[in-house]
């Protein structure tokens, strides 16, 4: 049988040719994937933020509202302006690790992507406040992926440029507090007819209460009267700033059982899980990062006093601050 003669050379050189063709090829699409992303996920100047930015918070019926937020305007609370009671509340209600992460809380991160996976739905919160500052001034409120991924990315970045402070500072004096009522100073005076100087450990703790639906649990000032679903979740908060220090033994004692309004204030068990609200049907949604905390006293914060309750019921809809609905 005859068989050609075989050019073993130009056959090694072809495939060559070949195989550094497609590595490029790979390597190209490979810079043009990162290109893109990086393009897309360019994060803002942050720097902005210790001027002023535009805000815009949605409302119901597809309506938005803007306000300018930051040190250069006027309604803006400065950090020696603001009751300490009012920061670490806010700190142990949505984010106990804060003082320690670099903008993500990667253990309640972990926890969440396991809890959505297994109920095959956004089940489970784990935002940081830097990242809730994140979303609301620069992203969407819609629960998506690609969202998720440049609000961790970004969170990163903004925690390089902020301090610790102004992030804080800025995430009080951004968020609703209720329906029409944006930033801390506007909250303090509304709910307590006080500056945010004067604030005391239980009003901060029941400010802190309504930061995941400020506008559905607007009906407790209303009443002028916490349903048991409230009053138990103002004890816990209470609770998780006396473990955690910002709160000496004395002063917990005396915050749980202070009258906001003139109210009778009934007994909570702080240790005893938060029960549903009967009155609205709904468990408490998820505070964001509650089993590593920055910095304890002596006696620490454990799982079971800071993990209340792990389910996040908020609508896909969120605004500044917490669900979006109409006002009761």
């Amino acid at each position: 049988m005859y068989h050609p003669h075989v050019n073993v050379q130009a056959v090694q050189r072809s495939t060559k040719l070949i195989f550094g063709s497609i590595l490029g090829g790979l390597f190209l699409l490979f810079g043009i994937g990162a290109l893109a992303v990086g393009t897309l996920t360019s994060s803002p100047d942050f720097t902005q933020l210790r001027s002023s930015v535009e805000v815009t918070y949605p409302l119901p019926n597809d309506k938005k509202f803007t306000r300018r937020v930051g040190p250069a305007t006027s309604d803006w609370v400065g950090m020696s302006q603001i009751s300490n009671h009012l920061l670490m509340a806010v700190i142990a209600s949505e984010d106990t690790a804060f003082f320690s992460h670099d903008g993500v809380d990667y253990h309640e991160l972990k926890e969440s992507v396991r809890k959505d996976l297994k109920e095959k739905r956004w089940a489970r919160g784990a935002s940081t406040i830097t990242q809730q500052l994140i979303k609301n001034v620069y992203l969407s409120r819609q629960k998506n992926l690609w969202r998720k991924f440049k609000e961790i990315l970004w969170a990163r970045e903004l925690d390089k440029v902020l301090s610790k402070s102004e992030t804080l500072a800025f995430y009080v004096n951004l968020v609703e507090w209720g329906p029409g009522i944006y930033g801390i100073r506007q909250a303090a005076h509304h709910y307590f007819k006080c500056t945010p100087a004067i604030l005391s450990a239980r009003q901060a703790a029941f400010l802190a209460m309504l930061l995941p639906a400020p506008v559905k649990y607007y009906s407790y000032f209303k009443k002028r009267e916490l349903s048991d679903f409230a009053n138990r979740r103002v004890a816990q908060i209470l609770r998780v700033m006396n473990r955690m220090g910002f709160l000496e033994d004395g002063e917990f004692q005396i915050a749980l059982h202070e009258s906001l309004w003139g109210e009778t204030v009934p007994f909570a068990d702080p240790n005893l899980p938060v029960p549903s609200d009967l009155s609205e049907g709904e468990d408490l949604p998820v505070p964001p990062s509650q089993t590593e905390p920055a910095f304890t006293s002596p006696e620490s914060v454990t799982p079971a006093d800071t993990a209340i309750i792990k389910e996040d019921p908020v609508s896909p809809e969120e605004p500044v601050g917490g669900v979006k609905e109409e006002t009761p």
